[in-house]
């Protein structure tokens, strides 16, 4: 059976936190019992069985000292490639509609 996009998601979000609480030393069971939840229940949010509501979600990235940007693995890298697809559909926008564009300087921050 195929995992499906949410499960995959859901597992790439725990491996982001197991990697920040590995990072600052801590076990699954210090890090529920700062958090105010069961080992258990932190356990499933590592592992991806569960979602993580948006509140706990919130105290976990303070807990673990991480933007909402990077437990949702929306970093930098992401933005740049993000930027670099768009910039591709634009110039093939262009392209079609026969219009010519001046190109964009590669490390022009959007604004």
């Amino acid at each position: 059976m195929e995992m499906s996009e949410i499960a995959r998601t859901r597992q790439a979000i725990g491996k982001r936190i197991i990697a920040r609480r590995s990072e600052l030393g801590l076990s699954q069971v210090q890090a529920a019992n700062v958090l105010g939840m069961t080992r258990s229940t932190y356990a499933q949010y590592e592992v991806g069985y569960i979602d993580i509501p948006s509140s706990r979600l919130i105290q976990i990235c303070t807990t673990l000292d991480m933007t909402p940007d990077h437990i949702l693995g929306l970093g930098a890298g992401d933005a740049e490639a993000a930027l670099a697809r768009a910039r591709t559909q634009l110039q093939g926008i262009a392209e079609t509609l026969g219009l010519t564009c001046a190109p964009l300087p590669a490390d022009a921050a959007p604004e």
